[in-house]
C-alpha cells in the first residue's frame, strides 16, 4: 500500500513498553499462542494458521480512527474515515507470545474542525507480539514494540492546521510512566470471530517535537481504532500445549 500511512501508532501508534509476559506451564508441556481456525482451547494442529500468514483489515464500520487532545482544557478530535491494516506472522507457535510483522498502516479521510489533515506512519514495520487470553476463549491481545529494522519507537507524523490551532508533531507510543503502566500503553485487543477485531481504546501517546515537526499543541494525546480482519477468516488467539 503506497497510500498515507496514517495514524496508528499510534499506531499508532504504539510502543515499545516492556511487557511482563506469563509463560503458562500445565503437567504436559508449555502452552504457546497460535492463530487458530476455531474457537478452541487448545486449538487442534491441523487448525492452527501457518507462519507467513497474511493478516489484512479495514475500519470497521461505523467506527473511526481518532487522536483526541486536550487544548487549553478543552477536548478535541481528529477523525480519519478510512483505514487498512496488514501483517504477517514470523513464526508458527509463539515463545510463548506469537511474533507478528506489522507492516502497513494506512489512514484516509483525516480532517480536524472540519480541515484536512496528513498524518505519515513511521519506523514500519513494526516488531509485535500476540498472546491469548485463557479467560476469554478465543480473544487476546497484541503488543507492538520497536521498529523491525533500526532503532526507534513506532510513531506518525501529523499535519493540521485550522483558523485557530496548528498541529505539526510527531507521536509516538507512550512508554511506562509517561501516561500508562508498564505492559499497558502499546496492547491492542484481539476479539476472535469471523471475522476477528484488532482494537486500540485510547492508548496514550508522547508528544515528540523534531526537525521541522516542532508544533505539538494540547495534552493527554490518545489514539483509538478498530479493525476487522478480513483475512483470514475465521480467526482466534488460542493456545497449543508444547510438550
Amino acid at each position: 500500500m503506497k497510500a498515507l500511512k496514517m495514524l496508528g501508532v499510534a499506531v499508532l501508534a504504539v510502543a515499545t513498553a516492556l511487557v511482563v509476559v506469563d509463560v503458562t506451564h500445565s503437567d504436559s508441556g508449555t502452552e504457546k499462542s497460535v492463530l487458530c481456525k476455531a474457537k478452541e482451547s487448545p486449538c487442534k494442529e491441523a487448525n492452527v494458521y501457518p507462519k507467513g500468514t497474511k493478516l489484512k483489515g479495514l475500519l470497521a464500520k461505523g467506527r473511526k480512527a481518532e487522536l483526541t487532545l486536550n487544548i487549553a482544557g478543552v477536548p478535541t478530535t481528529m477523525r480519519c474515515q478510512e483505514s487498512a491494516v496488514e501483517a504477517e506472522t514470523e513464526a508458527e507457535k509463539g515463545e510463548p507470545q506469537l511474533p507478528i510483522s506489522l507492516q502497513e498502516i494506512v489512514y484516509t479521510g483525516c480532517t480536524w474542525e472540519g480541515t484536512a489533515c496528513e498524518v505519515n506512519t513511521i519506523q514500519l514495520p513494526f516488531r509485535s507480539y500476540q498472546s491469548f487470553d485463557k479467560e476469554h476463549q478465543g480473544d487476546g491481545s497484541l503488543e507492538m514494540f520497536e521498529a523491525k529494522v533500526g532503532s526507534g519507537q513506532p510513531g506518525v507524523v501529523v499535519h493540521c492546521k485550522t483558523a485557530t490551532v496548528k498541529i505539526e508533531c510527531i507521536y509516538k507510543s507512550a512508554e511506562a510512566g509517561q501516561g500508562g503502566a508498564l505492559g499497558e500503553v502499546s496492547k491492542y485487543s484481539v476479539k476472535g470471530g469471523n471475522p476477528a477485531t484488532l482494537e486500540a481504546n485510547g492508548i496514550p501517546l508522547k508528544a515528540v517535537p523534531g526537525g521541522a515537526q516542532t508544533t505539538c499543541p494540547g495534552t493527554e494525546p490518545k489514539w483509538s481504532v478498530a479493525w476487522l480482519l478480513e483475512t483470514p477468516k475465521p480467526l482466534y488467539d488460542e493456545y497449543v500445549v508444547q510438550e
